[in-house]
């Protein structure tokens, strides 16, 4: 959800209560991470005097590193946001932990090229890197890590990591199916509009900037 404010100075507060935050369709990605668990992993902390909680040194790079790579690295912060993590959780950070945490998320073959691509762009050595490498992967998944090896970025990749995780043919069809039609809720946040104002023109709208 996002709340926006204009004034003199224009603000947004933008909530959402889990780790995947996108408008393409991955409401299954969504569904498979646990976020009871990551809330009983989450570690206390003082932030301006106020005490809350952040996510485990695990799930925080988990979670860093699917955003980065949500994003392609577009842009250098991502990358460096992922080795000041490394970096400052370095002596407690669990890689067993963090692997089994990936796996248990479907983010296996994600976290492991966006930590490759992180100590490339940053001639970061990330000596553990192995550790959390996936043991099998799919067709679609060679493919792209083909690509990722000879230097290629873009959203496209990045889009077919995730369409990778479906598997069967028809679920990819419906994936990229709302990805060209999505539902009237995600339209509505992209186009900061009430689900009402929806209309076929706006999908026409859509397709036509996109193409």
């Amino acid at each position: 959800l996002v709340y926006k404010r204009q004034r003199r100075v224009h603000y947004i507060v933008h909530l959402h209560w889990n780790i995947i935050n996108s408008s393409w369709p991955m409401d299954r990605l969504a569904d498979t991470i646990d976020m009871e668990r990551i809330w009983a992993c989450a570690e206390p902390v003082k932030i301006g005097g106020v005490s809350a909680l952040t996510l485990s040194p695990e799930h925080c790079v988990i979670y860093l590193a699917h955003h980065g790579f949500h994003h392609y690295f577009n842009r250098l912060i991502l990358a460096i946001d992922i080795r000041e993590a490394l970096q400052h959780y370095h002596n407690r950070f669990d890689w067993n932990l963090a692997a089994r945490e990936a796996e248990r998320f479907g983010l296996s073959f994600i976290v492991y090229h966006s930590l490759q691509r992180c100590a490339q762009a940053l001639q970061f050595e990330i000596p553990q890197l192995e550790r959390i490498k996936p043991q099998r992967i799919g067709f679609l998944e060679k493919i792209i890590s083909f690509y990722i090896y000879r230097g290629k970025k873009g959203y496209l990749l990045s889009y077919c990591a995730y369409l990778s995780r479906d598997k069967g043919l028809f679920t990819r069809l419906r994936f990229i199916a709302r990805t060209f039609f999505p539902s009237r809720y995600v339209m509505a946040h992209n186009y900061e509009c009430v689900s009402s104002k929806v209309t076929f023109r706006l999908y026409y709208r859509r397709l036509a900037e996109k193409f």
